[in-house]
Order: C-alpha cells, then structure tokens, then sequence
C-alpha cells in the first residue's frame, strides 16, 4: 500500500510541476520558441542520439561481461533499451531493474547488482560534474568550494564500502541502502581497470549529453553564454533527487527557476523548452523506436513469460 502511494506522489508531483511551468511559460510563449528555433541545428542534435544511446549501451555491456563473459552485445543493447523503455514511465527510473530479466533471467540477482553498480557510476560522475560545474559559475573564491566538495567526493568514492556498511548498520530497512549495498558488492567483483574505465565512460556520457543539451538551446538562443553549460548538471541532480517520474516536471521547472535568475543569453522558457526536447529525444524516441522496431514489446512480453515460468 505504501508503494502505490508513494507511486502515486510521484505521478502527483510530476504533473503538478509540469502544470506550473506550462502555467508560467504559456502554450504561446513556449509555441514560440519552437517556431522561431534553428531546424538545423536541432537536426543535428537528433544525429546525436544513436551516440548517446550506444555509449551507454556499450558501457553496460563491458559492466554485463564481468557478470557473464559469453554475453553477445546484442543481448545487452537489448536488456539496456528495456530498462531505459522502463525508465521513462516509472518513479525514480525504477524500471531499470528490469535490465537483468533480459540480460540474464537465470541471474537477475547478479544482474540486479550490476544495474545498481552502473547507477553510482552515474550518480558518481554526475556529482564530478556539478562541482565543475559549480567552479565554473561561482564568482571569485567561491570556486574553491567546488573543488573542496570534488575532493571530499574522491574520498567517500576511496571508501563507500566502508560507508555503505556504516549506513547498513545504522538504516538496515532504507532500500536506498539496501541499493547501495547490493551495488558495492556488485563492485567488488569487476577488476579495477574495468570499474575506472566504466567511470570515465559515464564521465564522457555527462560531457556529451551536456553538449547536445548546449546545442538544443544554442538553436533557441545563439547568444547563449557557455557558461550556462556549467548549470546543467545541478538541473540533472535535482531531478534526479526529488521523487517524481523520471524527472519529468521535476527537470523543467529547475531549469525554469535557474535560468530565470541568471544571465546568460538565454530565456527561461528556451532552457524550459530545451530541457524537455532533450528529454523526449534522448530518452523516450530511442526507448519508442526499440518497442516498435526492435520488438521491444514481443521481447517483454517472452521475458514476462520466461519470468513466470521460475
């Protein structure tokens, strides 16, 4: 009962926030900017998708091999697009467990592990860049907050096994822990030199999927200051934090709020707008054109099968 709730908060939330900025902007404001976009250049960042999809893909194949070093990387491409098929449409991107149902259903616990592992390699380089990014914004000697807080993340990174026992002991009940276990553990069994590769690829991901977001708002606003490239990732983290459906709401109203009280050439409605079409053509056309094309839906529907036969 507390998970349909807590669900339901989630939905809530989302539409809400959703509603506030479509209330904020209006459908005129935000009609406007599209017409007046460069076609050209948001073609060029819909070229850009397959990239990003595969780099991901790929780096959870290389994760998925030390798990099962017979898996073909036409199983994990797979298992990846059914978590990212799932992701879009479930609370906090929970549907991407379902990574080990198709990846390895006689696994999945493994696998389950794995998921959680390439998550804190997520959450891990994303923090690196908001403390960039945040050195990048700060005036003056505030940016040495920024690199303190990158040097105190190096350390919790040298011994989150050690915390991630240390909060086990105190939260034993929390799933986030729980998670973080799961995904340690996970860890310990990937060689060094895969884990720190892995780590620089979702670094690079980041790095990319910022530049693709800069060139959607540079088609809205070709004045835009580079600088603004420094407050993307602190918009992914904060969706990424507060419960809602994949960001959604959650992501345009932070980058309405941001990009309203700075000045870098570019209108809170254009951020509002880029935002949202970066979200739609990175995450849910590839996730659209897998259940369609790739049989993404027969393939669901044989792992939901093979699922209820255990």
């Amino acid at each position: 009962m507390r998970h349909r709730v807590f669900a339901a908060v989630q939905i809530g939330l989302s539409l809400v926030l959703l509603a506030v900025v479509v209330w904020r902007h209006l459908p005129s404001q935000l009609g406007a900017e599209l017409v007046g976009a460069n076609y050209a250049v948001l073609l060029l960042t819909l070229m850009m998708v397959p990239i990003l999809v595969m780099l991901r893909a790929v780096r959870w194949h290389v994760l998925a091999r030390t798990r099962d070093p017979h898996i073909p990387m036409a199983l994990s491409f797979h298992s990846y697009m059914a978590g990212l098929a799932l992701a879009v449409i479930t609370p906090f991107s929970a549907g991407e467990l379902a990574r080990g149902a198709f990846a390895a259903p006689s696994d999945r616990a493994g696998f389950v592990g794995l998921t959680f592992l390439d998550k804190m390699l997520d959450v891990t380089s994303l923090m690196v860049l908001v403390c960039s990014g945040f050195m990048v914004v700060a005036p003056g000697r505030l940016k040495l907050a920024g690199a303190g807080a990158m040097l105190l993340l190096f350390v919790a990174i040298a011994s989150a096994r050690s915390f991630a026992g240390f909060a086990a002991t105190l939260m034993p009940r929390w799933r986030f822990v729980g998670a973080l276990m799961r995904g340690v553990e996970a860890g310990r069994a990937v060689p060094t030199g895969t884990l720190l590769g892995c780590f620089v690829v979702a670094v690079g991901n980041f790095a990319l999927l910022y530049f693709h977001l800069f060139l959607i708002m540079y088609a809205f606003a070709p004045e835009i200051d580079w600088r603004a490239a420094g407050l993307f990732p602190m918009v992914t983290f904060i969706s990424r934090a507060v419960p809602s459906i994949a960001g959604l709401g959650v992501r345009e109203f932070t980058a309405s709020a941001i990009f309203a009280e700075v000045e870098y050439n570019i209108s809170s409605t254009g951020a509002v707008v880029a935002t949202f079409l970066q979200f739609v053509g990175a995450n849910v056309l590839p996730a659209g054109a897998w259940l369609l094309v790739s049989g993404g839906f027969r393939r669901f529907f044989a792992a939901a099968r093979e699922g209820g036969g255990d």
